[in-house]
């Protein structure tokens, strides 16, 4: 593993390992992250694809933060604890544009929240 203690200037390199998330639904629990492992390394790019409901999005909240992993680990192998915005570029499932802005309004609108 002596490979992934190193970063350039491209980005930090990410490990997740053995990654379980689950929630539950009534008197049921829902796997909707089951050992999910991968290492990202700098000046990649890397797409998680699947149908809907197969845990993309919840890994990735766990990735950046968003969700506690009820086990496993993920480590950014710069000294971060979690990945910022300008690390990460995420295509949604649905665009979530507002129809009463323009749209310069609408790619503008992050800015003001300051997730740009």
């Amino acid at each position: 593993m002596e490979e992934l203690q190193t970063r350039t200037a491209d980005g930090p390199t990410l490990h997740v390992e053995g990654v379980v998330k689950t929630y539950r639904r009534g008197g049921s629990e829902i796997v909707a992250v089951d050992d999910a492992s991968l290492t990202l390394r700098p000046a990649t790019m890397t797409a998680l694809v699947g149908p809907s409901g197969s845990g993309k999005s919840t890994l990735l909240n766990v990735i950046l933060g968003w969700e506690t992993a009820d086990a496993g680990s993920v480590t950014v192998l710069d000294g971060r604890s979690r990945l910022d915005w300008a690390d990460v570029a995420i295509v949604p499932q649905t665009l979530g544009l507002l129809d009463e802005l323009s749209i310069e309004e609408n790619i503008e609108l992050p800015a003001r929240f300051g997730v740009a």
